[in-house]
């Protein structure tokens, strides 16, 4: 195995084991292991051509594009930074220029948002990107090293300004690992994705089924009906959840029990569920269900699975294989169990750093540990209690306040 490009190499491994099987199903359109790796070489021998371009970056809502692209980026040693359609056009200036971005690729819905960037345009006839046009050329920089990062991934803001938060292809790959192992999916699992490319968890999804020749099937944007639909029509077996798209959700799922039957585990993350829900959806599915806890730095860090942890219910779970959780104070002391401090994780899955942002990037570590900026607390047994982001809490004698924004 090329070890430049271990995630390429492993989607290329699994599309020559299941060549004819359906790997990705989005807006009514299918494609098979076969057919998205042609679409993929379609896009690398563009980028390939183009050797001076290293940071690709895409501006797209179409699932399928955005995973071709990545992959593509993945084979041809390029770093892609998928970015959110929705933002302003000075805000995408913005985070292009600090990401240092010489490629752009766009598609017809979003072809306004590269009217003011001076590097290299590429614009997506369709869904898929069968044909590239060329539109301009004014800014190079060298193909990234194997060293560098392959993807950036512009955080949520919920600390500030949005971080961009680099990794290797060794540690998406590794995250696709680890949740296979956590939740033992296979390829004959069916995955849903409801998040888009470029939030951390629809990142996941795609390389958590494409690395095992399971079946993806992506909702572009969130619908409950939908969601419940491709359950139904796709027999999902495998979700992961926000929070926020369960709770909406809710009464869809009591109401369309009969067409979950497929689902094996449904997962909830991104936000601490309340415990209430939890029991509702617990005794209303009939399926496992789990919570995690993590941060797009070290992916998931907690794992609660209801079934066996009935009486923990109320916490975010305890600590996955091979990481590490402590609660600090103030001064980044740990603190006993069961007092309230600011959550810290130690994980072999962690990110390579906030791209060119070096004081940032030092700041979130003490001692080895990811400093995740959230208060909660742990108990003796090792789980968890979320309880909120730091500059949204304030105690007074003793007693916590939520800011509410």
């Amino acid at each position: 195995m090329n070890s430049d490009t271990p995630l390429f190499d492993v989607i290329q491994q699994v599309s020559q084991r299941f060549p004819t099987k359906t790997a990705v199903v989005s807006d009514g359109l299918s494609l098979t292991y076969s057919a998205l790796m042609k679409q993929v070489a379609v896009v690398s021998q563009v980028l390939d051509k183009h050797t001076l371009y290293g940071h690709v970056a895409l501006v797209s809502d179409c699932p399928i594009s955005n995973i071709v692209v990545a992959v593509a980026c993945a084979r041809s040693n390029r770093t892609f930074i998928p970015c959110n359609p929705q933002l302003k056009l000075h805000q995408l200036d913005k985070m292009m220029t600090h990401c240092d971005v010489s490629m752009v690729i766009v598609d017809d819905a979003c072809f306004d948002h590269s009217a003011s960037f001076s590097g290299e345009v590429w614009q997506l006839s369709s869904a898929v990107p069968v044909e590239l046009s060329l539109l301009s050329a004014a800014k190079s920089q060298p193909k990234s090293p194997p060293s560098s990062p392959y993807l950036i991934t512009l955080s949520s803001g919920s600390t500030g300004a949005p971080k961009p938060i680099a990794v290797t292809q060794a540690c998406k790959l590794a995250r696709a690992h680890q949740t296979q192992a956590l939740y033992q999916l296979s390829e004959s699992d069916v995955v849903l994705c409801a998040s888009p490319f470029f939030h951390s968890l629809g990142q996941r999804l795609c390389f958590v089924a494409l690395t095992l020749g399971a079946t993806l099937v992506c909702q572009r944007r969130f619908n409950p009906k939908q969601w419940i639909e491709l359950v139904s029509e796709f027999r999902v077996t495998f979700v992961i959840s926000v929070a926020s798209h369960l709770y909406v959700l809710k009464h869809h799922l009591i109401a369309a029990l009969n067409k979950l039957s497929s689902l094996r585990h449904l997962v909830c993350s991104s936000a601490p569920v309340d415990t209430h829900f939890k029991h509702q959806i617990y005794q209303s599915l009939g399926c496992e269900i789990s919570e995690i806890y993590g941060a797009t730095e070290v992916a998931i860090a907690t794992h609660l699975s209801l079934q066996a942890s009935e009486s923990k219910m109320a916490t975010v779970g305890a600590a996955c294989s091979n990481v590490e959780l402590n609660i600090l104070d103030d001064n980044l002391r740990p603190v006993p169990s069961g007092e309230l401090g600011q959550i810290a994780v130690k994980s072999p899955l962690a990110f390579v750093e906030y791209y060119r942002a070096l004081d940032q990037t030092c700041s979130a570590w003490s001692g080895g540990y990811f400093l995740t900026g959230d208060l909660g607390w742990m108990d003796q047994q090792g789980f968890v209690t979320y309880v909120g982001r730091i500059k949204d809490v304030i105690i007074v004698g003793g007693v916590m306040f939520t800011l509410k924004t």
